[in-house]
C-alpha cells in the first residue's frame, strides 16, 4: 500500500474558502475536477485553472477537456503557450478555453519540459464580486502517481453524518479500461461498505459515499482503492463537505515519490542493522516425548577419601570369677572393646593343602524385559488450611462525647377545677412535652487497639499441574547478494522463502532489495516494481519512479513489508522486481533480503 501522503481536493458543486496547496511539477498532469454549472439556490459555478512556466524558454501547453461517463480517446484540445518564467491564469476556464457549459469533468495538460498547474472550482452568485466567491483549490496531479494493476491507495477523512458527507472524484489516466474496488472502512479498520466500477479510458467519474452508508456508520473512516482488473491507472480524490456551511475539505491518495530530474545519488551507506525480532509468540504445546538416547559410558571412579583417624580403645574391664552356668540370659550390650594384647610369637606355618577343583562357570542368565513405567501417582490431595490465629485484643472505648444541653421546659399544662371538699377530683391533662434540645457534639473517636498478632501460616498446599505451553513465534530468512539481471518489463523472482503455518497465524513480510541500473543518456528512467506474491498469487506491490539526471551506474534500494494471514499448510513466498526503463542500458538486483516472522496460536 502506497506510504506517503498526497493532498489533492475535492468536491463540485460545494466549496469553501481558499485553501493554498504546494504544486506538481511535471511533464503530463490532471485537474480532477474542472467545469461550468449552475447550482440549487441560484448558485453558480465556475473554474479558473493557472499555468506557471518555470523554464528559460517559451514552453507550450497542451489542456484536453475529459468528459465524465465516456471513454475520451479524441478529447476537445486546445493550446496556451506560456513565455519563460510566465504565469497565465484562465478565468471561466470551461467557457473561455473550450466553449463548455453544464457539464463538469477533468483536464488532461501536458509539454515537452515540466511545468505547473492548478485550479479552483467556486460559486459566484450573479452580481456578486470575486470577494465573495466560495471555493475548493486542486494542483495539477503528475499521471506517474496513478495506481495500476494490484496496486492500492487509501483516502482520510471518510465521514457521513449529520455533519458531513464525503464524495470521491476518480480518473482514469493510461488510455485503458480499469476495474476498481474500494472498501470504505470506519475509524476502527471495519469495512463498512464497498464498491466495485470500472473506468472507460480516460473517463472521470464523481461517487457519492452518502448513497453507499447509512448516516454515523462511517464517522473518520478511510477509503482503500484497488485496481483489480485492466491495464488502466487511476488517480483519486476525495471531498467532506460540511452540511450546512457547504465548507468542503480536499483529501488526496497516499502516493510513493515525486516526478522530476534528481541529482546523482551518492554512494551506497552499508545496510542498516536488522530490527529487533518481533514478540516471541506463546509456546506451543509440548512435543511428545522423544525415544531415551543411549546410556553413555559409566565415568572413572573418584580416589578413595583418606581413612579418618582410630579413635582411642577403652580400658579393658577386670575379668568376673567364673559362676556357675545358669540359663542363658539375654544378650548384654557389647561392652567396650579391651585394649589388644600383646602379639604371640608366630607359629610355624601349616602345610599348604591341595587346592580344589575349579568349579565350571554356570552360562549368564537372559536379561529380563524392561517392566513397563508405571502410571503418574495421582496429585496429593492439598495441604490441611492452618488454624486461624487468636483475635487481637479490643480497643480502648473512645471517650463519651459531651452531653448536649437541656431543652427547653415545655408549658405546664392547665390546672383542673377545683372540686368539691370531699372526694379528689380527677387529675388534669398532663401538659405538653417541651421540645428536645439539640444533641451534643459526638465525641473524637477512641484510639484503635494494637492489631492482635497473626496466626500461623497455613500448609502450602500441593502444587496444581502446570498448563500446556502454547506456540513458538518463527523467524525465517533468505538473503543474496549475487548480481541478477532484470529484463525490461518481465517480472523476475529475485528470492524465495517458504513457511508452514496453522490456521488463525499471521505472517510478517519485511526486506529490502537494492538495484543497479547502467544509464546511457539523460534522463534515465526506470519504473520499479517489488511484488510479494504468495504461492504464485500478488498480495502487495511497492512502486518506485526513478528519474536520473547523470550518467553511469546508479544504485538503490527498495524496502518493504506486509502482513499476511495463508491457509494452514505450506505456503511459498516469492519476493520478485518488475522494471521499465528509458535511456538504461541494464537494471540488476544486487544485496536483497527477506524475512519472515510466523506468529499466532
Amino acid at each position: 500500500m502506497r506510504m506517503a501522503l498526497r493532498v489533492l481536493l475535492s468536491l463540485l458543486l460545494v466549496c469553501s474558502p481558499l485553501v493554498s496547496l504546494a504544486g506538481f511539477g511535471g511533464k503530463d498532469l490532471v485537474l480532477p475536477s474542472v467545469g461550468r454549472v449552475e447550482g440549487v439556490g441560484g448558485s453558480q459555478f465556475y473554474t479558473t485553472i493557472w499555468l506557471t512556466n518555470p523554464n528559460g524558454a517559451p514552453l507550450t501547453v497542451e489542456l484536453q477537456f475529459l468528459r465524465p461517463a465516456q471513454a475520451n480517446p479524441a478529447p476537445l484540445t486546445v493550446t496556451r503557450t506560456l513565455p519563460p518564467h510566465a504565469t497565465r491564469e484562465f478565468t471561466n476556464a470551461a467557457e473561455t478555453l473550450f466553449g463548455i457549459s453544464g457539464v463538469v469533468g477533468a483536464v488532461r495538460l501536458r509539454a515537452d519540459e515540466p511545468f505547473l498547474a492548478a485550479s479552483r472550482i467556486y460559486n459566484l452568485p450573479a452580481g456578486a464580486s470575486e470577494a465573495a466567491s466560495q471555493g475548493l483549490f486542486a494542483t495539477g496531479i503528475p499521471v506517474s502517481l496513478a495506481v495500476g494493476a494490484d496496486e492500492s491507495t487509501t483516502l482520510q477523512g471518510v465521514t457521513v453524518d449529520a455533519d458531513f458527507r464525503y464524495n470521491l472524484f476518480l480518473v482514469e489516466t493510461a488510455g485503458q479500461a480499469a476495474t476498481v474496488r474500494i472498501l470504505f472502512n470506519d475509524a476502527d479498520g471495519v469495512t463498512r461498505a464497498q464498491q466495485e466500477l470500472t473506468l472507460q479510458a480516460r473517463e472521470p467519474r464523481t461517487l457519492s459515499v452518502a448513497g453507499l452508508v447509512a448516516p454515523g456508520v462511517l464517522v473518520g473512516g478511510t477509503a482503500q482503492l484497488s485496481v483489480i482488473g485492466g491495464n488502466g491507472e487511476v488517480i483519486v480524490t476525495g471531498s467532506q463537505i460540511a452540511n450546512q456551511s457547504q465548507d468542503a475539505s480536499g483529501f488526496e491518495m497516499a502516493f510513493d515519490a515525486l516526478e522530476g530530474v534528481e541529482g546523482p545519488m551518492g554512494p551506497t551507506g552499508p545496510m542498516g542493522p536488522m530490527g529487533d525480532p518481533g514478540p516471541i509468540g506463546e509456546p506451543g504445546p509440548a512435543g511428545a516425548t522423544g525415544a531415551t538416547g543411549a546410556t553413555g559410558a559409566t565415568g572413572a571412579i573418584g580416589a578413595t577419601g583418606a581413612t579418618g583417624a582410630t579413635g582411642e580403645a577403652g580400658a579393658a574391664g577386670a575379668t568376673g570369677a567364673m559362676g556357675a552356668t545358669g540359663a542363658v540370659g539375654a544378650t548384654g550390650a557389647t561392652g567396650a572393646t579391651g585394649a589388644a594384647g600383646v602379639t604371640g610369637a608366630t607359629g610355624a606355618t601349616g602345610a599348604t593343602g591341595a587346592a580344589g577343583t575349579t568349579g565350571a562357570t554356570g552360562a549368564t542368565g537372559l536379561t529380563g524385559a524392561a517392566g513397563a513405567t508405571g502410571a503418574t501417582g495421582a496429585t496429593g490431595a492439598a495441604g490441611v488450611t492452618g488454624a486461624t490465629g487468636p483475635a487481637g485484643a479490643t480497643g480502648a472505648t473512645g471517650l463519651t462525647g459531651a452531653i448536649g444541653a437541656t431543652g427547653a421546659t415545655g408549658d405546664t399544662g392547665a390546672a383542673g377545677a377545683t372540686g368539691a371538699t370531699g372526694a379528689t377530683g380527677d387529675t388534669g391533662a398532663a401538659g405538653a412535652t417541651g421540645a428536645t434540645g439539640p444533641t451534643g457534639n459526638t465525641g473524637a473517636t477512641g484510639a484503635t487497639g494494637d492489631a492482635g498478632p497473626v496466626g500461623p501460616t497455613g500448609a502450602t498446599g500441593a502444587t496444581g499441574p502446570t498448563g500446556a505451553t502454547g506456540a513458538a513465534g518463527t523467524l525465517l530468512f533468505a538473503n543474496s547478494n549475487t548480481t541478477m539481471a532484470i529484463p525490461s518489463g518481465i517480472e523476475t523472482t529475485v528470492l524465495t522463502l517458504s513457511a508452514t503455518t496453522v490456521a488463525g497465524q499471521q505472517v510478517g513480510i519485511d526486506g529490502v532489495v537494492e538495484l543497479e541500473i547502467d544509464v546511457t543518456a539523460t534522463p534515465g528512467v526506470l519504473d520499479s516494481r517489488i511484488r510479494i506474491r504468495r504461492n504464485g498469487v500478488a498480495l502487495e506491490t511497492f512502486r518506485l519512479r526513478r528519474r536520473e539526471g547523470t550518467t553511469g551506474n546508479i544504485r538503490y534500494v527498495i524496502p518493504f513489508n506486509w502482513v499476511d494471514t495463508p491457509p494452514a499448510g505450506s505456503n511459498t513466498y516469492t519476493i520478485n522486481v518488475l522494471g521499465t526503463p528509458s535511456n538504461v542500458a541494464t537494471v540488476n538486483a544486487e544485496t536483497r533480503t527477506v524475512r519472515l516472522i510466523v506468529t499466532g496460536p
